[in-house]
């Protein structure tokens, strides 16, 4: 029997460790990657420095999802027209109105951002909408999808801080962004929000998958070193094809007749 040791299966066995090694090194790196994404996901951005909106974003632009929660400056002038307010929001355990108007970044009729400019406890208890220009700083937030629908899209009132209930409401794009105003508006209570966003459920998923496959990939080398050193160590007789040699000797051609 051939041993497992034997000098023409070290080869076999030195490519196994490279393999698996490999494997399971890069596994491990791609699963930090994604542990490292979720992280960042949940880093506290509220206190550093604001900068300007349009230099995290475009009109056009995804949301930047490493941003949740940065202070942003937000220059532009108010479109008091496209002032909504968004049901279901509670400050001190009281149940109320998110009061939202949008800011044209840059000037009138530019693309605009919703501005969350305070709470209120009714609709009736809203201050009447700014207008102007307007310089604030406010939280950088990605819009909402909760997937409940707007009952009655004809009046003020919207369930979410959604793009397509938004854009019912004014005249121009919207960025897909919203921002809460740090001082809110004469007449308005400071809107709460979590200091720290929860990380989505899919954020790193490739990254995790990756590791996955990798892992794998080191199981199934493991797998076809394992069979190629059974094989290569089997005994000879263990490799035979299964058909029985006769062991008497084999039967004459032409068998002679005896005389009677």
């Amino acid at each position: 029997m051939t041993s497992a040791f034997a000098p023409r299966l070290l080869a076999a066995h030195a490519a196994m460790l490279v393999s698996v090694s490999a494997a399971t090194g890069l596994g491990v790196w791609q699963y930090d990657a994604y542990q490292a994404r979720k992280q960042a996901e949940r880093i506290d951005l509220t206190q550093e420095t604001p900068r300007p909106l349009t230099d995290l974003m475009g009109s056009d632009d995804p949301f930047p999802g490493a941003d949740v929660g940065r202070p942003v400056d937000v220059r532009g002038t108010w479109v008091p027209t496209g002032t909504v307010f968004v049901s279901g929001r509670e400050h001190d355990g009281v149940d109320g109105f998110w009061v939202v108007t949008p800011v044209a970044v840059g000037g009138e009729g530019r693309p605009a951002v919703p501005v969350v400019r305070g709470w209120v406890p009714t609709v009736a208890d809203a201050p009447p909408a700014p207008s102007g220009e307007v310089d604030l700083v406010g939280s950088l937030q990605p819009t909402e999808g909760t997937g409940e629908t707007d009952p009655n899209p004809d009046d003020d009132v919207i369930p979410q801080v959604r793009i397509a209930d938004l854009i019912q409401h004014v005249d121009q794009d919207l960025y897909s962004a919203y921002v809460v105003d740090d001082t809110p508006s004469a007449g308005l209570v400071k809107a709460d929000l979590a200091a720290l966003p929860d990380s989505g459920r899919f954020t790193g998923l490739r990254n995790f998958l990756y590791a996955i496959e990798w892992w794998l990939f080191g199981l199934f080398a493991l797998y076809i070193w394992g069979r190629f050193v059974r094989d290569e160590t089997r005994e000879p007789d263990d490799l035979g094809d299964g058909t029985a040699t006769p062991s008497g000797p084999a039967p004459d051609d032409h068998p002679v007749p005896s005389n009677a």
